[in-house]
């Protein structure tokens, strides 16, 4: 107990250690070694709760016959007991519970502390039985871990309390002015962030996931009740990553199913784990299928090591072990590959992202040109590059023309002569950019031949 009542603390000041500080209490909440003291204090209780359920004092709770008995769960300061509704086991919780307070010098809260009883216990009797502890009695805990105690078979209760929650923090937000940047960071970071856990355990309903995005939508175009404004894109397109030409918002089915995947990555790969099979024979299907004579010498051979079939691997991570993040865009790129209207035009091959419609299309070649006037000596000249879509370097010219062209002229003069580089280069696929608005628009509207450039268009 010395590092916990010998602690000092000492201020960085413009990168110097200044001062010298002993609180009178001790170690406080938030030093780094205030986790472990919860870890060390909580393993203790836990040592007391499984020696009396080692002498038969305590009876735990089983899920289904011949399941595992479960006594007690811990997370962080949130400890849930299991036992039978007796006077007996209710006595040996409360001595248990004293005994520890004595030994860790903690003092328990019994007002924050409450019991519930199974639908088999009447009301007067659980209060009796409550009382014999000294805690309250309630009809259900209203939560653990951020979820109801009691919602396996009520998922509207469950997808309500998503919503409100949802609600609650966006309608907090919709009175201030808050940037395009504010509301990607409050949407990403808090909004996106709040069914996690529960999606973690559950598959959500599609409505349910259908009402959070359409929330997500309207508080990023600055909808409110009375008013909708225009939606300028689907929010299905902004769940697209920023390189691919969306905003990097999380599809929340898409990371329902990635989250749900992570825990079967755990039964697979943890054989140790509550939720994996032992590895033996499946009692019930060999006697749906077999004779009794069989049944007895198929259990006669024992069953082969499961590690011996073969080690599952997750190659889309170079530590081949499954992650949330690679689960969803495996999840969200097959998903989108699905869909035609996302295959890039020019080649059908490939989604129509940024990175491939640029850079990443196979076949297709790049144009860049450029114009530089010399008003002087009345030339105009321009360069012209072609480069493949790995961004290799193909075919390379420069140009100078004796005459005073306007730069539009000149701009479509370069455009000229970089088509005239790619079929004398036998380039058929290409692409050419320009930095000329104005010839842009009058190529895009087909009026080239009404316009000052009509003549250098008409040549090619």
């Amino acid at each position: 107990m010395n590092c916990v009542s010998t602690v000092s603390y000492s201020f960085a000041i413009t990168g110097n250690m200044c001062g010298y500080v002993k609180p009178s209490i001790g170690l406080r909440q938030g030093d780094p070694l205030s986790p472990y003291l919860f870890l060390m204090c909580a393993e203790g209780l836990s040592s007391i709760i499984i020696s009396g359920i080692i002498d038969s004092d305590l009876s735990g709770f089983q899920c289904k016959r011949h399941g595992p008995n479960i006594s007690h769960l811990f997370f962080a300061n949130d400890s849930l007991l299991l036992s039978k509704a007796n006077d007996r086991e209710c006595y040996i919780i409360r001595n248990l519970l004293v005994m520890y307070a004595a030994a860790s010098d903690q003092i328990i809260n019994y007002d924050k502390s409450a019991m519930c009883f199974s639908k088999s216990v009447n009301w007067n009797e659980g209060d009796r039985l409550a009382r014999l502890i000294s805690v309250r009695h309630v009809r259900c805990h209203e939560r653990y871990l951020g979820l109801p105690s009691f919602n396996c078979k009520n998922k509207r209760q469950l997808s309500d309390e998503i919503k409100d929650r949802v609600w609650a923090k966006i309608k907090g937000w919709k009175g201030k002015c808050l940037s395009i940047g504010s509301k990607e960071m409050l949407l990403k970071a808090i909004i996106q962030a709040i069914p996690t856990y529960i999606m973690g355990l559950f598959r959500l309903p599609k409505n349910l996931i259908h009402d959070l995005h359409g929330m997500c939508n309207r508080f990023w175009w600055g909808s409110s009740e009375e008013r909708s404004k225009l939606h300028w894109n689907a929010w299905r397109n902004m769940c697209v990553s920023k390189e691919e030409g969306g905003l990097g918002f999380r599809d929340l089915e898409i990371f329902n199913r990635a989250l749900l995947a992570k825990q079967c990555w755990r039964i697979i790969r943890k054989p140790d784990s509550l939720m994996t099979n032992s590895g033996g024979w499946n009692i019930d299907l060999l006697q749906d299928t077999f004779i009794a004579d069989d049944i007895d010498q198929i259990f006669s051979i024992p069953p082969s090591n499961p590690s011996a079939w073969g080690y599952l691997l997750w190659h889309f991570e170079k530590s081949v072990e499954y992650s949330v993040r690679s689960g969803y865009q495996g999840d969200r790129d097959m998903t989108m590959v699905d869909s035609p209207e996302f295959f890039y035009p020019r080649c059908r091959q490939s989604p129509e992202f940024v990175l491939h419609a640029l850079w990443g299309c196979r076949g297709l070649r790049q144009v860049n040109r450029d114009t530089a006037t010399d008003y002087k000596n009345q030339k105009i000249g321009f360069g012209i590059i072609i480069r493949d879509s790995h961004g290799l370097v193909k075919v390379t010219a420069v140009k100078s023309v004796t005459s005073m062209l306007t730069l539009l002229s000149g701009e479509a003069m370069a455009v000229k002569h970089g088509i005239l580089l790619a079929l004398d280069s036998e380039l058929v696929s290409i692409q050419i950019e320009t930095d000329s608005l104005q010839l842009v628009t009058i190529l895009s509207l087909g009026k080239a031949l009404s316009s000052d450039v009509g003549s250098i268009i008409s040549e090619i």
